[in-house]
């Protein structure tokens, strides 16, 4: 399997057995990295400063985490519309230009928590409605322009902790 990311560093991404995140050195000019793997055990969007969507993930399934963070222009998640599983958590945190998940609409399971934390201008949940069952905990908070939380309808089972709060804008609705 190969997964193609277009970046400037600092881009940290955790494949295989590693404990500790590899840095992928790439030149100051955006450049393509493709990065090959049987499995995709997790996978880490961070910090990449000029990326705006992310590049197709050609297979459904992640087996450990999807973390999303601190992408200051990233403005959707095209490329995700083909995931289906994550067998960790899914992190979607500190993306100040992110308005909707709705790339997500295919994602039917998480393996533990959902986490969508500080993303500035998210105004939507999409379709991660199509997740039922979640077996770690459930975490929306500061997300100041989320008017609603519509993308959760076909959620039904929470096991962990259930954490929402600090949405401005869904109080005003």
């Amino acid at each position: 399997m190969a997964i193609t990311i277009w970046g400037k560093i600092p881009l940290m991404l955790v494949m295989g057995k590693f404990s500790q995140p590899k840095r992928l050195n790439a030149p100051t000019r955006v450049q393509k990295t493709t990065l090959k793997a049987k499995k995709m055990p997790r996978i880490l969007f961070r910090a990449i400063p000029s990326q705006r969507t992310i590049n197709p993930i050609t297979k459904g399934i992640i087996h450990g985490d999807a973390v999303i963070w601190e992408n200051d222009n990233l403005e959707d998640l095209r490329g995700l519309e083909t995931l289906t599983t994550i067998g960790g958590d899914l992190k979607v945190c500190d993306n100040d230009a992110l308005t909707s998940l709705d790339a997500l609409s295919s994602l039917t399971d998480i393996g533990n928590a959902l986490i969508i934390v500080d993303n500035q201008e998210l105004h939507d949940l999409g379709q991660i409605g199509k997740v039922q069952n979640l077996p770690g905990e459930l975490n929306i908070n500061q997300n100041p322009n989320l008017t609603d939380l519509d993308g959760l309808e076909g959620l039904e089972v929470v096991l962990g902790d259930i954490h929402i709060y600090n949405l401005d804008s869904l109080l005003h609705t």
